[in-house]
C-alpha cells in the first residue's frame, strides 16, 4: 500500500465514522485525523529529504 492509499483509506474511513453520532464513533475520528496529519507530516519530511 502506498502512502496515498494509506492516506485515503484513513480519510475514506473518517467521513464514514462522521454519519455516527456516538461517543466511540466521535474518538474513533479524533484519533484517525490525528493519524492522518501524522501520515502527512511523514510525507512531507520524506519529500524534503528528496531534495
Amino acid at each position: 500500500m502506498t502512502p496515498h492509499e494509506f492516506e485515503y483509506l484513513i480519510r475514506k474511513t473518517i467521513v464514514y465514522l462522521e454519519f455516527h453520532d456516538d461517543d466511540s464513533a466521535k474518538r474513533l475520528v479524533s484519533e484517525w485525523k490525528q493519524m492522518l496529519d501524522r501520515v502527512r507530516q511523514l510525507k512531507q519530511n520524506s519529500s524534503r529529504g528528496d531534495r
